[in-house]
């Protein structure tokens, strides 16, 4: 049975929704987000057929007589899945969040774009038309990250994205390239031949580059953390949620159709590593920071952390033979893929109708959201939950097979103790960090104290800002409940542990968190606290600051605090006259390998500028001698 249609539908929607930058008509806008949703049901479509048993579809030839350009398979069903129920309420939240932007028929042209530019990704089947899809994706991102604002530091984020942005796609380019040359043809189906050797290990380093720029693991988040807080809300939401997960799509594609599986343990330990302290340092960034989307940002370097671990060691369970192990964390990784998706655009959805209704995103200026806004904190307290990883919650089932996985790597056939030692220690600091930072957004901006007067005409959001967020949330904990089922849609190469679910373990937290609530509602005695004289103010003690500077003072060496005190002399010399105290962080990877790279470039471009003189003579000769080379090689060789 072909489903093929369903795709080339979702298109068809899409191609659709861009026509609304075209002359206004009445609910143009309104109807472009219709059709993103459309589309987006299609590919929720076509991915339920996809991963149904015993589902085979051939590689699809849009042109007859051509190379196939398209594969659908069960990978890129596994990412249709969660982009569609993403690209759904996202396109419908985006309803009511763009209605008092400016141009709001250009963002949704955009938006309408950037879903096609995502979804021909997942389906490539040949390098051109991979790179077209990628090119249309990177650019269209571009433009929504610059689109909100459009001051000079927002535009220098988005130049700074694209310019990381086409660093990996140049790494990406080589490694198609060197897989092209040795297989002689273009194509994806004829790339698993590449044996063993030099050269695949060369292809998986440019690769790996090259996606772990796009899923924003540290050191190479520099761009995360600067473009969400730039981009809309709903942007946000999808570039979180799914557009980060083209890297672990084309990762799963190298490693388990281009490149050999055996060819070398330390592929596997590398990503293991590298997965590791980008968790770690994602939690600790995520910790200190107090901008809520920022925040975020960084709490998506951690997340894709811990999947490119678990690529890692599933790739070390395929090259010493076991097979178990290999299930376990591939289908960990897959399960967090799509749970990741649902919660983080949950969060991003949420703090977005929180922005849009009180006008920032500071932890320190707010307070008091959940008497205001029950219906949106609610959705913020679930989404936390499960970005803390705490137990039957979204975040839980992917991280308990993480731990299993590197438990599994001391030990069996792989039995690296040590470097399993190593991997388990960040891990566990990150997840506890992790958790911390989640209930800094919880304890401050919802039930801490109101930290700002409120304004007499204040209205709660309403509409698709609060229905969109909740939504997600009824699919996020229906997802969770069955997460054991959702495995079985993925590899499967022997017996799974089941995760540690049951209806009697909902009924405990379910009862436990009414006990909490009834506790928390019982009256206690109340004092002010001595303050010195000084009338006391709520972000005295209750702020985003205060909570990250035991985090500060113990990771000093990682995150780099910097602190200044500026007194400046009264008119008695005793007395200052004011005093001023200013807390930074000090950037490490900006001043130890961004500034270096980039002076290095700078002196060669200045050696090099001597052959651009503006001579047309002389462009001419160049391209004389380009022709030349070229003929001579085609001859030669």
């Amino acid at each position: 049975m072909s489903v093929d249609w369903l795709f080339f539908a979702a298109l068809a929607f899409f191609s659709l929704g861009c026509l609304s930058v075209l002359p206004p008509l009445p609910a143009q806008t309104r109807m472009a987000y219709l059709c993103s949703i459309a589309g987006s049901i299609c590919l929720i479509a076509l991915a339920v057929c996809l991963l149904q048993p015993n589902m085979s579809l051939l590689p699809v030839s849009v042109l007859p007589g051509k190379s196939e350009l398209l594969k659908l398979d069960w990978l890129a069903a596994s990412f249709f899945l969660p982009f569609g129920l993403v690209g759904v309420f996202a396109s419908w939240y985006a309803i009511a969040y763009t209605s008092s932007l400016q141009q709001p028929r250009r963002l949704a042209s955009c938006w309408n774009l950037f879903l096609a530019g995502m979804a021909g990704v997942f389906a490539s089947a040949q390098v051109y038309f991979f790179f077209f899809a990628w090119e249309i994706m990177a650019w269209t991102s571009f433009l929504l990250v610059r689109y909100q604002d459009q001051k000079k530091r927002s535009i220098r984020t988005g130049f700074l994205y694209l310019l990381m942005t086409h660093i990996g796609t140049a790494c990406l380019l080589g490694s198609f390239l060197l897989l092209s040359a040795s297989s002689g043809s273009l194509d994806f189906a004829s790339f698993g031949s590449l044996p063993p050797g030099p050269l695949s290990s060369l292809v998986f380093l440019l690769a790996f580059l090259g996606f772990a720029i796009k899923a924003g693991l540290v050191p190479l988040h520099i761009w995360l953390s600067r473009a969400h807080p730039a981009a809309p809300s709903h942007v946000s939401a999808l570039m979180s949620g799914i557009m980060l997960k083209t890297a672990v799509y084309g990762m799963c594609r190298f490693l388990w159709d281009f490149l050999p599986l055996a060819a070398a343990a330390w592929w596997g330990w590398l990503l293991v590593g590298a997965g590791c302290l980008s968790a770690l340092m994602g939690a600790l960034y995520a910790v200190t920071e107090g901008d809520w989307k920022r925040l975020l940002a960084f709490c998506s370097a951690e997340n894709l952390g811990l999947i490119f671990a678990l690529l890692g060691a599933g790739l070390l369970g395929q090259f010493y033979g076991d097979a178990h192990l290999a299930s376990l964390a591939w289908n960990g990784a897959l399960l967090h893929v799509f749970l990741h998706a649902l919660y983080k655009s949950l969060l991003f959805l949420g703090v977005g109708s929180v922005i849009h209704t009180v006008g920032t995103g500071s932890l320190d200026a707010l307070g008091g959201l959940w008497r205001r806004m029950p219906g949106v904190c609610l959705c913020l307290g679930i989404g936390s939950c499960s970005a803390a990883g705490l137990p039957f919650f979204a975040g839980f089932p992917g991280e308990w097979l993480l731990f299993q996985s590197i438990l599994a790597l001391g030990s069996g056939p792989v039995d690296a103790p040590l470097p399993a030692g190593i991997a388990l220690a960040a891990l566990g600091l990150a997840a506890a960090t992790s958790a911390a930072a989640f209930l800094k957004t919880l304890a401050l901006p919802v039930f801490g104290p109101e930290k700002r007067p409120w304004r007499s005409e204040f209205h709660a959001p309403k509409g698709a800002l609060v229905q969109a967020p909740l939504g997600l949330v009824i699919l996020t904990l229906l997802a969770t409940w069955q997460a054991d089922g959702l495995r079985l849609l993925w590899l499967q190469a022997g017996p799974l542990p089941s995760l540690p679910y049951s209806n009697t373990a909902w009924l405990l937290a379910l009862a436990a968190l009414l006990l909490a609530w009834l506790q928390a509602r019982r009256q206690t005695a109340q004092h002010p606290t001595w303050t010195c004289g000084i009338v006391p103010e709520a972000h005295f003690g209750y702020s985003a600051t205060a909570q990250a500077q035991p985090f500060q003072r113990a990771f000093a060496s990682l995150v780099g605090p910097a602190q200044s005190v500026l007194l400046r002399q009264g008119t008695h010399p005793y007395w200052g006259g004011s005093l001023q105290h200013h807390l930074s962080r000090t950037r490490y990877l900006i001043e130890y390998l961004y500034q270096p790279l980039q002076h290095f470039i700078l002196r060669a471009a200045s050696r090099l500028r001597p052959m651009q003189a503006g001579s047309i003579q002389l462009y001419m000769a160049y391209i004389l001698t380009a022709t030349v080379a070229c003929l001579y090689y085609s001859i030669r060789w």
